[in-house]
């Protein structure tokens, strides 16, 4: 199992030092947002008839959500799922499928899960039972990247953050 405790403290201290790097104030920053608990995480399934993998369930029992985990991406607590940040990920998902018959063939599997403020970034997870249950897809004008889980997915993010910091720490020893 996850431990989704050292995995959010491993997240908030890239973002700190990318915070610290980040002198032109590029990007916002946020704390991840308070848990949601177990009836809050039960009660949206039932009601939008969804099934979240048990890793993004464990990782909403610890952060319900976090604003600008990635850049300028929201990654979505339960309170999002009926917002509209939600609307605006499905828009954004509706126009990838124009140009991805995959996608298409996917549309009830496919819950978005984080988007861009600012961008077409959008992150979608597989949420029908299958082989490719709990899957995250990246996507941005076509398909950016897969995970396969959750949590392989935050990982990804934790390393994206570093390398974004690196890269402005970099730029600032080259002034």
């Amino acid at each position: 199992m996850e431990d989704w405790k050292l995995n959010i403290v491993a997240l908030v201290y890239v973002r700190d030092q990318l915070m610290k790097a980040d002198k032109e104030k590029i990007w916002e920053y946020h704390w991840p947002n308070i848990a949601a608990t177990k009836e809050e995480i039960h009660e949206i399934q039932r009601k939008l008839n969804i099934n979240l993998s048990i890793e993004y369930q464990n990782f909403l029992l610890h952060a319900n959500g976090w604003e600008c985990f990635y850049q300028n991406v929201d990654l979505f607590g339960t309170n999002e799922f009926e917002s509209d940040k939600m609307e605006y990920a499905r828009e954004i998902l509706s126009l990838e499928m124009e140009y991805n018959e995959d996608l298409r063939e996917m549309k009830e599997d496919l819950f978005p899960i984080a988007v861009s403020r600012d961008d077409i970034d959008l992150f979608v997870m597989v949420i029908r039972k299958g082989n490719r249950f709990g899957e995250v897809i990246w996507l941005a004008g076509g398909e950016i990247d897969k995970y396969e889980s959750f949590s392989e997915f935050f990982k990804a993010m934790i390393e994206y953050n570093k390398m974004n910091a690196e890269d402005l720490q970099k730029e600032r020893e080259d002034i």
